[in-house]
């Protein structure tokens, strides 16, 4: 019950079912309207390292190393306010970065050693906020910042 959550002792206000019932949901009704604001980080993201098999005809079967590491997440915020609204924004973005080795076969004929690839810094993927209201309907805007890939898009829910 709400009250365990919140380790009350509501014993001694000699309240009836039906009062203590009225008073903790009032109680959670004004819980959950108190201004606050939360930070959020989501980070997801890996490590892996295999092998890629060249197949060079004349000059047989070679394997060389290649490693990727990549790492995504979205930064941002949620808030909420004494009248009931809620809104946040974020920011979400990646990072990655590998290399290819090249086998002994092919850097004879002139290939490096190794081609590396990576994400030139963070990328910006995607800009986002919302807003909640009280009487439970949403609005939402996100916003692609790429180049090539360039747009904005919004989102109305209102309930019937």
């Amino acid at each position: 019950m709400f009250s365990e959550v919140l380790n009350l002792d509501i014993s001694n206000l000699n309240f009836d079912e039906q009062e203590e019932q009225q008073f903790l949901q009032g109680l959670q009704e004004r819980l959950s309207r108190r201004p606050g604001f939360m930070p959020s980080i989501n980070l997801t993201g890996g490590f892996a390292r295999g092998e890629k098999t060249f197949d060079l005809d004349r000059l047989g079967v070679h394997k060389a190393g290649k490693e990727n590491f990549n790492v995504g997440g979205r930064l941002g915020f949620d808030a909420n306010t004494s009248g009931g609204y809620g809104y946040g924004a974020g920011a979400s973005g990646h990072y990655y970065r590998g290399h290819q080795k090249m086998p002994d076969a092919l850097q004879n004929f002139g290939e490096p050693e190794r081609y590396k690839w990576n994400s030139r810094g963070v990328q910006l993927d995607e800009l986002d906020a919302y807003l909640n209201t009280p009487g439970g309907s949403r609005f939402e805007l996100k916003a692609n910042p790429n180049r090539g890939q360039r747009g904005i898009s919004g989102r109305i829910t209102m309930p019937f």
